[in-house]
Order: structure tokens, then C-alpha cells, then sequence
């Protein structure tokens, strides 16, 4: 037999949101937050690279001052453009998932299936397994702790798509299931 789950207060009022396909403000506020300083940290290392080659074309007295200076220029800049390329890629990638999540009226998606288990493929001490329910997987220290999670029990999970967060989840063998499922 499985155990009767009852939300708690916080926990039906992310299922009601989210069973709508919206965030609640709290869930909201972090995306918005990590799509906010992704894009204006793109400033950085777009400000850095129009300086590093702004500084190499204005001044070449600095290149032929010495071979070493010249090298030194060189390896430096080099070096300099990549790593603020990666920081640049970095926030890129970061911005491209959450700012359509932050805007879009309705980012949220669910499945409903059984919960199964996913063992590690090798040994990972910080993770040695894997929910997943349907399509959608996530790491044990993610779930709420007071949900009641059981193998081969059917779940809805709502989640956002692109950065696969997972915003709520309840069992749906309960009366009160109807509730929590997704408007049709």
C-alpha cells in the first residue's frame, strides 16, 4: 500500500501554479535572477575582447618594442581572448536557457508516469542513481523531501524544459490527485 501523501501548504501552491503551465513567484525569481546576471555578464567578456583588439590595433609601438614585449603581447592577449571567450560561451549558454523561461507565460512541462530508479554506470559516490519519471530525470538531493517517493508509483512531475528544473511533483493514486494533475 502506498502512503498518503498531504502537501504541504507551499508544496499545493506550486502544484496549482504549475498545473497551469506558470511559475510561481519564487520559482520565477531565480530563472529571472540567473537570465538576468548571464546577460549582463555577457558585458564582461564582450567589453574585455573589444579592448584586448582595440589595444593591439592603437598601439603597435607596444608589439615592436622588443620581440620579447611583442611576444609577451601576444601569448597574453592570446590567452586573455580565450578564457574570456569561455566565460563568454559559458554565459551564453546560460542565458539562451533561462531567458525563454523567464519570459514565456506558460514554461513549464510535466510527465506523468512511474517513478523508476537509474543506477550510476560507474561508481559516483555523489550520485549513485537517478530518478526519473517518463522523459524526465533528476538527482535524489533534488526532490522535495517531504513527498513520499516510491518505486513504480505514477508521479506528475512539472519541470522547465531548457534547464530541466524540477518545480513540483505529487503521486497521482490519491483522491486528491485530480487536483494536481495538469488542466486538459
Amino acid at each position: 500500500m502506498s502512503e498518503h501523501y498531504i502537501p504541504s501548504p507551499s508544496i499545493e501552491e506550486k502544484l496549482q501554479v504549475n498545473r497551469t503551465g506558470r511559475l510561481t513567484r519564487g520559482q520565477r525569481t531565480p530563472i529571472i535572477m540567473a537570465a538576468f546576471v548571464s546577460t549582463v555578464g555577457l558585458l564582461c567578456p564582450a567589453t574585455m575582447l573589444f579592448t584586448i583588439l582595440a589595444s593591439f590595433t592603437a598601439s603597435p609601438a607596444l608589439l615592436s618594442a622588443s620581440t620579447f614585449g611583442a611576444v609577451a603581447w601576444v601569448v597574453l592577449g592570446f590567452i586573455s581572448l580565450l578564457s574570456f571567450l569561455f566565460f563568454g560561451a559559458v554565459l551564453f549558454i546560460n542565458a539562451r536557457m533561462f531567458l525563454p523561461e523567464a519570459f514565456n507565460p506558460r514554461p513549464v512541462k510535466w510527465e506523468k508516469a512511474p517513478l523508476q530508479l537509474k543506477l550510476a554506470e560507474r561508481e559516483r559516490p555523489e550520485m549513485p542513481f537517478s530518478y526519473l519519471v517518463g522523459d524526465y530525470s533528476f538527482a535524489p538531493f533534488v526532490a522535495p523531501e517531504e513527498i513520499p517517493l516510491e518505486r513504480d508509483r505514477e508521479y506528475i512531475v512539472y519541470y522547465t524544459p531548457r534547464s530541466r528544473l524540477l518545480l513540483s511533483i505529487a503521486p497521482t493514486d490519491q483522491e486528491e490527485s485530480a487536483n494536481w494533475l495538469p488542466d486538459s
